[in-house]
Protein backbone atom coordinates (compact mmCIF):
# COMPACT_ATOMS: atom_id res chain seq x y z
CA UNK A 1 0.00 0.00 0.00
CA UNK A 2 2.76 2.42 0.83
CA UNK A 3 5.30 1.50 -1.68
CA UNK A 4 2.16 1.77 -4.39
CA UNK A 5 1.10 5.34 -3.02
CA UNK A 6 5.18 5.98 -3.26
CA UNK A 7 5.64 4.73 -6.87
CA UNK A 8 2.59 6.68 -7.92
CA UNK A 9 3.37 10.16 -7.21
CA UNK A 10 7.00 9.81 -8.51
CA UNK A 11 5.11 9.00 -11.48
CA UNK A 12 3.17 12.19 -11.09
CA UNK A 13 6.14 14.35 -9.93
CA UNK A 14 9.54 13.18 -11.25
CA UNK A 15 9.35 13.80 -15.11
CA UNK A 16 10.82 10.79 -17.47
CA UNK A 17 13.80 11.48 -19.18
CA UNK A 18 13.28 12.75 -22.52
CA UNK A 19 14.86 10.70 -25.90
CA UNK A 20 17.86 13.10 -27.32
CA UNK A 21 17.42 12.13 -30.70
CA UNK A 22 20.59 14.63 -31.57
CA UNK A 23 22.95 11.78 -28.98
CA UNK A 24 22.48 9.49 -31.18
CA UNK A 25 21.61 9.98 -34.97
CA UNK A 26 22.44 6.56 -35.91
CA UNK A 27 19.18 4.94 -34.36
CA UNK A 28 17.28 2.79 -36.13
CA UNK A 29 13.65 1.48 -35.60
CA UNK A 30 15.74 -2.29 -35.89
CA UNK A 31 17.79 -1.00 -32.78
CA UNK A 32 14.57 -0.08 -30.95
CA UNK A 33 13.15 -3.43 -31.52
CA UNK A 34 16.49 -5.22 -31.12
CA UNK A 35 17.08 -3.12 -27.77
CA UNK A 36 13.34 -3.92 -26.26
CA UNK A 37 13.35 -7.80 -27.41
CA UNK A 38 17.07 -7.61 -25.03
CA UNK A 39 15.05 -5.75 -22.34
CA UNK A 40 12.01 -8.36 -22.14
CA UNK A 41 14.43 -11.21 -22.23
CA UNK A 42 16.48 -10.02 -19.35
CA UNK A 43 13.45 -9.44 -17.10
CA UNK A 44 12.53 -12.94 -17.98
CA UNK A 45 16.08 -13.89 -17.47
CA UNK A 46 15.73 -11.96 -13.71
CA UNK A 47 12.49 -13.10 -12.99
CA UNK A 48 13.39 -16.76 -13.05
CA UNK A 49 16.49 -16.15 -10.58
CA UNK A 50 19.80 -14.67 -12.78
CA UNK A 51 20.49 -18.92 -14.19
CA UNK A 52 24.12 -19.13 -15.53
CA UNK A 53 23.45 -21.60 -17.68
CA UNK A 54 19.70 -23.28 -19.80
CA UNK A 55 16.83 -22.15 -21.41
CA UNK A 56 16.91 -18.82 -20.28
CA UNK A 57 20.70 -17.93 -20.62
CA UNK A 58 21.03 -19.28 -23.95
CA UNK A 59 18.16 -16.82 -25.22
CA UNK A 60 19.68 -13.69 -23.17
CA UNK A 61 23.28 -14.13 -24.30
CA UNK A 62 21.94 -14.54 -27.77
CA UNK A 63 19.55 -10.91 -27.83
CA UNK A 64 22.74 -9.38 -26.58
CA UNK A 65 24.71 -10.46 -29.52
CA UNK A 66 22.59 -9.89 -31.53
CA UNK A 67 21.67 -6.40 -30.52
CA UNK A 68 25.35 -5.59 -30.29
CA UNK A 69 26.33 -6.75 -33.47
CA UNK A 70 23.40 -4.74 -35.67
CA UNK A 71 24.87 -1.59 -33.13
CA UNK A 72 27.74 -1.80 -34.43
CA UNK A 73 27.00 -2.32 -37.83
CA UNK A 74 24.69 0.73 -37.76
CA UNK A 75 27.51 3.18 -35.96
CA UNK A 76 30.04 1.60 -38.88
CA UNK A 77 27.35 2.78 -41.88
CA UNK A 78 26.68 6.29 -40.08
CA UNK A 79 30.18 6.80 -39.77
CA UNK A 80 30.88 6.24 -43.72
CA UNK A 81 28.15 8.03 -44.45
CA UNK A 82 29.64 11.34 -42.30
CA UNK A 83 32.89 10.59 -44.24
CA UNK A 84 31.38 10.91 -47.73
CA UNK A 85 29.41 13.28 -46.84
CA UNK A 86 32.56 15.78 -45.70
CA UNK A 87 34.53 14.38 -48.76
CA UNK A 88 31.40 15.24 -51.00
CA UNK A 89 31.88 19.03 -49.48
CA UNK A 90 35.45 19.18 -49.89
CA UNK A 91 35.34 18.75 -53.53
CA UNK A 92 32.00 20.72 -54.07
CA UNK A 93 31.66 23.24 -51.00
CA UNK A 94 34.46 24.74 -49.00
CA UNK A 95 31.66 26.48 -46.29
CA UNK A 96 29.62 23.31 -46.03
CA UNK A 97 32.93 21.60 -45.81
CA UNK A 98 34.14 23.47 -42.93
CA UNK A 99 30.72 23.88 -41.31
CA UNK A 100 30.85 20.11 -40.87
CA UNK A 101 34.85 19.98 -39.69
CA UNK A 102 34.28 21.64 -36.99
CA UNK A 103 30.74 20.32 -35.92
CA UNK A 104 32.67 17.02 -35.60
CA UNK A 105 36.09 18.82 -33.93
CA UNK A 106 33.44 19.81 -30.49
CA UNK A 107 32.11 16.71 -29.84
CA UNK A 108 32.52 14.60 -26.80
CA UNK A 109 35.03 11.54 -27.38
CA UNK A 110 31.61 9.04 -27.11
CA UNK A 111 30.02 10.53 -30.02
CA UNK A 112 30.47 8.37 -33.58
CA UNK A 113 32.05 10.36 -36.01
CA UNK A 114 34.96 11.96 -32.92
CA UNK A 115 37.44 10.03 -34.69
CA UNK A 116 38.38 13.31 -36.99
CA UNK A 117 41.61 14.29 -34.54
CA UNK A 118 42.73 18.02 -34.41
CA UNK A 119 45.65 19.05 -32.50
CA UNK A 120 44.38 23.03 -32.68
CA UNK A 121 41.09 24.57 -32.79
CA UNK A 122 41.71 27.14 -35.23
CA UNK A 123 41.17 26.16 -39.26
CA UNK A 124 44.41 28.04 -40.22
CA UNK A 125 46.29 25.44 -38.48
CA UNK A 126 44.06 23.00 -40.36
CA UNK A 127 44.74 24.52 -43.56
CA UNK A 128 47.99 24.92 -42.52
CA UNK A 129 48.51 21.11 -41.92
CA UNK A 130 47.14 20.09 -45.15
CA UNK A 131 49.52 22.41 -47.41
CA UNK A 132 52.62 20.43 -45.36
CA UNK A 133 50.96 16.98 -46.28
CA UNK A 134 50.79 18.44 -50.11
CA UNK A 135 54.11 19.89 -49.91
CA UNK A 136 56.28 16.62 -48.61
CA UNK A 137 54.22 14.65 -51.03
CA UNK A 138 55.50 17.22 -54.01
CA UNK A 139 59.11 16.98 -52.78
CA UNK A 140 58.56 13.46 -53.18
CA UNK A 141 57.39 13.72 -56.43
CA UNK A 142 59.91 16.57 -57.44
CA UNK A 143 62.60 13.73 -56.15
CA UNK A 144 61.37 11.12 -58.03
CA UNK A 145 60.90 13.14 -61.30
CA UNK A 146 64.17 15.19 -61.19
CA UNK A 147 66.72 12.50 -59.87
CA UNK A 148 65.03 9.25 -60.08
CA UNK A 149 63.62 9.31 -63.25
CA UNK A 150 66.12 10.62 -65.08
CA UNK A 151 68.58 7.65 -63.75
CA UNK A 152 65.97 5.16 -64.85
CA UNK A 153 66.04 6.53 -68.53
CA UNK A 154 69.40 6.53 -68.74
CA UNK A 155 68.98 3.36 -67.76
CA UNK A 156 66.72 2.06 -70.32
CA UNK A 157 68.21 4.34 -73.11
CA UNK A 158 71.79 2.08 -72.50
CA UNK A 159 69.76 -0.75 -72.56
CA UNK A 160 68.39 0.09 -75.71
CA UNK A 161 71.50 1.28 -77.34
CA UNK A 162 73.04 -2.27 -76.34
CA UNK A 163 70.41 -4.10 -77.50
CA UNK A 164 70.53 -2.19 -81.01
CA UNK A 165 74.15 -2.64 -81.03
CA UNK A 166 74.33 -6.30 -80.42
CA UNK A 167 71.02 -7.52 -82.46
CA UNK A 168 71.06 -4.91 -84.79
CA UNK A 169 73.32 -5.14 -87.37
Amino acid sequence: MLVTSLLNTVQQVISKRQFKCHLKPYWTNELTRLNKSMEDVRIEWLHNGCPRHGNLFTPLKTAKRLFRNVHRKTVKLYCVHLYNEIDKAAEINQSQFWRLVNAKRNVSERCPGSEFIFNSRDTDSIAKTIVTILINILKKMLHFILIELPFIYFSVRLLSVYLLDKYVV
